[in-house]
This record gives structure tokens, C-alpha cells and sequence, in this order.
């Protein structure tokens, strides 16, 4: 990107008025383009046209991958901030010729358009939203997720490292909106580049829609917990705090009720909004749920199974686990954290 002071002399020589807008910071596309090759354009008459026969593309596959817009205004922007475009032949776009300091990037053979701009939607979403995002700490096991976490997906996003596809026919067989496959997953079914995981979206996925869009936060946790290293907790206690950490988001961007959920017909489980709201009536304090607490909401004193006729008292986090265990054949619920001896906590950290 050109300095202010290059900036001004190239505004100096304009004899026209450029169509362009300001792209704002929170929205620029990051410069250079991760993966690119870098190409001299200042010299020799060249054109989006031109350079796209010279390496096979697309024309608008390489604005896409430099800048990452099909909006001229917005091209012309980048062009003059990015590239050092001063020239013109129609008073209106920028040309190459004698830009300063005149480069920009050829993306790699295995560039997908499509499938980028559905990332950098996604990142873009993130980079909107995660503010909204809880901080939630599991002490007993160690494990922890926060909004900074969240965040972290934009770079991976932007990168390549994670990819988001739309994949209507796999996520019908998962009956489900969206979800995270880690990335040996992703290599085992013959994904190239899994990177650091794949997030499939639906056809008619919209991150516009507060539904779509909490899925999106429950499947982009379990990304977080890959991209934080938890390799040794068990599949329920990711699936727990996935729910809890998409719910919470939820409650902070919507008043949609749980009933709103089943008149839509989506599958949320009422443990979970229960558990949710607990924490956010916090009101702006730290909140632990203890599993020996008995005063907290939703704290119930159950019968064992017709093996076991013990009595028990069952917290609301066992409860969730309980019913994620039954919906879900493939998660075991033997985990070291369903022994009602073990002390564990789940705080919310930052209230609401």
C-alpha cells in the first residue's frame, strides 16, 4: 500500500474525477493477497484482460483474489491506494500505466472464486459480530473460549487455512445447516488442502439469517477448539460448550425465544437455552455454575436408572450433557467430567 505522502503527489496529477469509494479499514481486503505471485503492471499497457490470458484466469477471478470485490467503485479505490493507479483513459477507471509502486498478485493454479468469496463472507461476519461472542471457561478441564479466539478464524479465513464450502447433499446425510470437519476428517474423504479444518454452510445458507448465523458460531467454536489444540477433551465436552458459546451469542444479538425455534422447526435443545440464560442473568457479573451448588435454577434431584436406584443430584451442565449424549450415538458419555465426584466449574466470564 502507497504512503500518504505518495498519495498526495498522485492526487496532484489527477485531471479527472475517479468513480471510486472509500472502502472503510474494517472492511479493506488484506494486502498482498495470501498465496499470490507478485507482478509488475506498471509498464507496457497492460490490462486485467490482458494479464488474465497471460496465466489462464479469469479477469474477474484476479481483481476478485487482489482486492476482493466485483464493485468498480470499490476497485478503482484499491487500485489508487493499493496498486499507486494515477492514469486514466476514460476519466473515470484507473489504468496501470505509470502506477507506483505498480504491483499486483496472481493467485495460485487451485484458485476457487467462488468458494473464496464464501470465506471472506465469513470472516467478514466474524470480524462483525464476535464482539457478541461469550468468554466461557471450563476450569476443571482446562478449557477455555473467547471472543479473541473467535476472532482468530478471520486470519485463517483470509488465508486459505480454513475454507468455508457449500455442500447442500453432505449436510442433508448430517441433517444439519452447517458443520466443522476437522481436517484429517477432511483428508480421509478426499478434501485437498483441509488446512486447518473445512466449515460446510448449506446452499441457502445466509449469514443474515440470526438462525443460520447462530449455527454458524456453534460450528466456528468447534474450529476454535481445534485451532486451541484441544486434542484431549472428549467430543461432548466440544459439543457442550459449542451449544452454550452459540447460544449465548444468540442471546446477545436476538430476543428470539425458544419457542420461535420450534415454530421455525430448527432442533435446539431446551437444556442448552436454559443453561444460556442462567448465565446471561448474571447481570454483568462473573457466574459459576458448581456442580454441588443445589440453589441454582434447574437444579433437580432425579432417580438413578432401574440398574442403579441411587438418588442423584443432576446440574444443569450434566443435564445437557446427558441429552447431547442420547441425540448424539456417536458421542460416548463416559467422560471424566460425568462423575458426580468431580468438582468442575463453567463460568461465563464477561456478563452481559
Amino acid at each position: 500500500m502507497i504512503d500518504a505522502a505518495t498519495r498526495k503527489r498522485l492526487l496532484e496529477k489527477l485531471g479527472f474525477v475517479p468513480s471510486m469509494d472509500e472502502v472503510p479499514a474494517h472492511d479493506q481486503a488484506p494486502w498482498p493477497p495470501a498465496g499470490g505471485r507478485e507482478y509488475d503492471v506498471s509498464t507496457g499497457r497492460k490490462s486485467w484482460g490482458s494479464i488474465a490470458r497471460e496465466h489462464n484466469l479469469d479477469a474477474e477471478d484476479l481483481i476478485y483474489f487482489n482486492f476482493e470485490t466485483s464493485d468498480h467503485r470499490k476497485i478503482n479505490w484499491y487500485l489508487h491506494h493499493y496498486v499507486g493507479c494515477w492514469q486514466s483513459t476514460d476519466r473515470r477507471n484507473f489504468d496501470f500505466e505509470g502506477a507506483f509502486p505498480g504491483k499486483i498478485y496472481v493467485p495460485p493454479p487451485n484458485y476457487d472464486r467462488k468458494g473464496r468469496f464464501l470465506s471472506v463472507e465469513a470472516a467478514k461476519f466474524i470480524a462483525a459480530y464476535a464482539k457478541d461472542y461469550p468468554s466461557l471457561v471450563w476450569t476443571e478441564r482446562g478449557i477455555a473460549v473467547s471472543s479473541g479466539d473467535l476472532r482468530s478464524l478471520v486470519a485463517h479465513l483470509h488465508s486459505g487455512k480454513i475454507r468455508v464450502v457449500r455442500d447442500s447433499e453432505f449436510l442433508s446425510r448430517e441433517n444439519a445447516r452447517a458443520a466443522y470437519m476437522k481436517p484429517y476428517i477432511a483428508q480421509f474423504y478426499g478434501f485437498s488442502s483441509a488446512g486447518a479444518g473445512l466449515l460446510f454452510v448449506k446452499d441457502d445458507f445466509k449469514f443474515s439469517d440470526i438462525f443460520d448465523a447462530h449455527t454458524f458460531i456453534h460450528e466456528a467454536t468447534h474450529a476454535v477448539f481445534w485451532l486451541k489444540g484441544y486434542r484431549n477433551t472428549s467430543e461432548l465436552e466440544n459439543e457442550v460448550m459449542a451449544r452454550l458459546a452459540a447460544e449465548l451469542w444468540h442471546h446477545r444479538r436476538s430476543e428470539a425465544t425458544f419457542d420461535m425455534w420450534y415454530a421455525r422447526g430448527e432442533f435446539r435443545f431446551k437444556e442448552q437455552y436454559d443453561l444460556a440464560k442462567l448465565l446471561k442473568d448474571s447481570k454483568g457479573q462473573p457466574k459459576v455454575i458448581d456442580v454441588f451448588d443445589r440453589q441454582i435454577p434447574f437444579f433437580e434431584w432425579t432417580l438413578g436408572d432401574h440398574r442403579n436406584q441411587t438418588h442423584a443430584w443432576r446440574n444443569p451442565v450434566e443435564k445437557l450433557k446427558e441429552k447431547i449424549a442420547k441425540h448424539y450415538n456417536s458421542i460416548d458419555p463416559r467422560s471424566p467430567t460425568t462423575d458426580p465426584r468431580i468438582r468442575y466449574y463453567l463460568r461465563h466470564k464477561d456478563g452481559f
